[in-house]
């Protein structure tokens, strides 16, 4: 921008302070697994409150409205076990939830540095600006914050062109069930990262995608890896194994992702197909697919990780949890 002369004389002034030049850097460049991060600076700048702050509780409500009140955003608020209704959870076990996270992430280094800090109850920018180019720093900061939740929005939520959804083939890794996706190229409205999807009897799950696969997925809450117990809960025991053709169908919803098995599609073509195992009968699968769902781990809910094998234990996380501590 500088190059094309498009900035102002105080936003170029912002750029020759090196810690502001970082700052603005790393916005532009910390992941983000949910929106959560970039909507606590865009609730702080349309209040005037980042250098002020603004006490935990009206910020975490402000956030909340925020995200309910965004038609794309509010996906990032699905139902949990936590708040299974978030826009009527107490304030005070909101408020606690979104100290835990977004604004914990914000209180940890980001880019080698520390940008925030808390003071009692009140949450406020910890870098030094001069008062005269503060309004630079907000337009610049803003101008990458709305960039950031415009590309995250395109990228991680349920798009127009993702109306009628994706399947994933049953397939195996390591002698265990996982599914294979779409590519994003082929699908770009599809999910990636950690997401909340809910199963056809109700209950909430955690899907870890990546670009290729999705191999760990558990109820939300679990800190165990559950995703080969429910293909083979779906299918059998020679869910993807070679030769079957297990299929899954994820759907976007109002309110997010569901999924279900595509019971009579899949059983009737692996029929057909050379296996190493012998595939279960249309009336088999159903019947497993009707056994109900046990959520095999009661723990407050935590965010998920690559599992090194199928009954590895993840990292304590949240539902809402990014693929690491970095990636709310």
């Amino acid at each position: 921008m500088a190059q094309e002369q498009d900035l102002s004389p105080e936003e170029a002034a912002v750029l020759e302070i090196p810690r502001l030049r970082d700052w603005l850097a790393m916005l532009e460049t910390t992941s983000l697994n949910k929106s959560y991060k970039m909507v606590v600076l865009r609730v702080l700048l349309d209040r005037d409150a980042l250098w002020d702050g603004w006490d935990l509780a009206p910020l975490a409500e402000a956030c909340r409205a925020f995200l309910l009140g965004h038609p794309k955003l509010r996906a990032d608020l699905p139902s949990t076990k936590t708040f299974p209704d978030p826009a009527t959870a107490p304030l005070e076990a909101w408020t606690a939830w979104w100290r835990q996270w977004p604004l914990a992430k914000w209180l940890e280094p980001q880019g080698g540095q520390r940008w925030f800090a808390q003071h009692d109850q009140r949450f406020a920018a910890c870098f030094a600006c001069p008062e005269a180019l503060r309004p630079a720093l907000a337009s610049l900061t803003a101008e990458l914050v709305d960039y950031r939740l415009a590309r995250y929005s395109a990228a991680r939520l349920p798009a127009e062109g993702a109306a009628d959804g994706f399947t994933a083939k049953v397939s195996h890794s390591g002698g265990q069930p996982i599914l294979r996706l779409p590519s994003l190229e082929d699908q770009p409205g599809r999910p990636l990262g950690p997401t909340a999807i809910v199963l056809p009897d109700g209950e909430t799950w955690i899907f870890r995608f990546v670009k290729i696969a999705c191999n760990v997925a558990a109820p939300a809450g679990s800190e165990t890896n559950q995703l080969p117990s429910l293909m083979r809960r779906w299918f059998g025991p020679d869910a993807g194994v070679p030769g079957t053709a297990y299929r899954v169908e994820f759907k976007p919803t109002a309110t997010g992702w569901t999924v279900r098995p595509l019971l009579a599609e899949t059983a009737a073509a692996t029929a057909v197909a050379p296996s190493v195992a012998s595939a279960p009968s249309v009336a088999s699968v159903a019947s497993v697919a009707s056994v109900p769902f046990v959520d095999s781990a009661s723990t407050a809910p935590a965010p998920l990780a690559e599992p090194a094998a199928a009954t590895e234990v993840l990292p304590a996380q949240d539902t809402e949890a990014a693929e690491a501590a970095e990636d709310l």
